[in-house]
C-alpha cells in the first residue's frame, strides 16, 4: 500500500523571497561560498530586482523568463532550507559541496556536466528535511543514513535525466544499499520525466498546483511502476520513494511557485513488517513548512 507524504512547497513575493536571497547570501559566506555573478541564484535575482521599480511591467519585457522565474523561486528555498537547516549539524561536508550545488543552469537541461548540481540538491534537500523532522542524519555512502527507532536506515538518492534510466537506476541503489545492510530506501527523482509541454506548471490556486503536483507523480511512474515492483519485491530493501516537485506559477507568470510531492512504496510482497516501518517513517517526517 502506498503511502503519500503531505505535499510541501512555497509561493511568495518579490520582498520576502528577496529577503530570503539575502540569508542564503549570508550563509554561504559564513561556509566560504559566495553566489557568482552569472550564477542561477544571481540571474534569479536579477529578474526579482526589476520588480522593485513600481513601473515595471514583465508584460512589456522581452527578456522576462517564466520559466526562469519559476525554476529560481524552487532553487532558492531549497538552497536556503539545505543551508539553515544542515550547516549547524553538518558545515564540513556542505563546506565542500556548496559551490557545486551553486552551479548549474537556470533551466535544468540535457547537458550531462550541468546534472551534478541539481543531483547533489536532491540528495541534500533528502537529508535536510529528515534533520528537519529530528532524525539523526550522517551524510555517507550510499548517500545518506538516517536513524528511525533506533536503526540506521541507509538511503540512496538518484535524480532521473530520462525514463531509460529508472530501472537501471534503480538497481544500481539496490547494489548500494546491499553494501550497507540492505534494508534501507531508494529515493528517486522523476522531475525531468513529467508530461508537460512546458517546464512550468500554469494553477489557479496554490492547491490546484497541488493537486497538479500529485497527478504529475503518478504519471510519471506510472510506465515503470510494474518493474520498480518486480525489482523491489526481489531485494532486500524496505522499500522505495518516488518524488516530483512541480514548478510553475499562479495565476500570472510573476507569481512563482513550486509543489513537492513523495511517494512511498514498501515492499509489495506482503511483509508486515517493512510495511509497518515505512509507515512511521512517512509519519515522522515533516515538510519545510511546518
Amino acid at each position: 500500500m502506498p503511502t503519500w507524504m503531505d505535499a510541501s512547497g512555497d509561493s511568495s513575493g518579490s520582498t520576502e523571497t528577496l529577503a530570503l536571497l539575502a540569508q542564503l547570501r549570508t550563509e554561504a559566506h559564513s561556509l566560504g561560498c559566495e553566489i557568482k555573478p552569472g550564477s542561477r541564484m544571481a540571474a534569479f535575482e536579477e529578474q526579482l530586482r526589476r520588480f522593485e521599480n513600481k513601473n515595471y511591467d514583465p508584460r512589456s519585457d522581452p527578456d522576462f523568463d517564466p520559466a526562469a522565474m519559476s525554476h529560481g523561486a524552487r532553487d532558492l528555498r531549497e538552497l536556503a532550507f539545505i543551508c539553515h537547516t544542515l550547516a549547524p549539524l553538518h558545515s564540513v561536508k556542505l563546506r565542500a559541496d556548496l559551490p557545486q550545488l551553486l552551479r548549474g543552469p537556470v533551466v535544468p537541461n540535457d547537458l550531462p556536466d550541468n546534472e551534478r548540481p541539481r543531483n547533489l540538491q536532491f540528495e541534500y534537500m533528502l537529508a535536510a528535511q529528515l534533520v528537519h523532522s529530528g532524525l539523526a542524519v550522517t551524510l555517507e555512502e550510499p548517500d545518506l543514513i538516517f536513524v528511525h527507532d533506533a536503526e540506521r536506515i541507509p538511503l540512496a538518492a538518484k535524480r532521473m535525466t530520462s525514463a531509460a534510466q529508472v530501472i537501471p537506476r534503480l538497481r544500481e541503489s539496490i547494489g548500494q544499499l546491499k553494501k550497507a545492510n540492505g534494508r534501507g530506501l531508494v529515493a528517486l527523482s522523476l522531475d525531468r520525466l513529467l508530461p508537460i509541454p512546458r517546464p512550468y506548471v500554469v494553477a489557479r490556486s496554490e492547491q490546484a498546483l497541488d493537486e497538479a503536483a500529485s497527478a504529475l507523480l503518478v504519471e510519471a511512474f506510472r510506465p515503470h511502476a510494474a518493474a520498480a515492483h518486480e525489482v523491489t519485491r526481489n531485494s532486500a530493501i524496505l522499500g522505495l520513494v518516488v518524488s516530483v516537485c512541480v514548478v510553475g506559477f499562479v495565476g500570472v507568470p510573476w507569481h512563482p511557485a513550486f509543489e513537492s510531492a513523495l511517494l512511498f512504496f514498501p515492499r509489495d510482497d506482503n511483509l508486515p513488517e517493512e510495511m509497518k516501518t515505512v509507515q512511521k517513517i512517512v509519519a515522522a517526517i515533516r515538510s519545510p513548512s511546518e
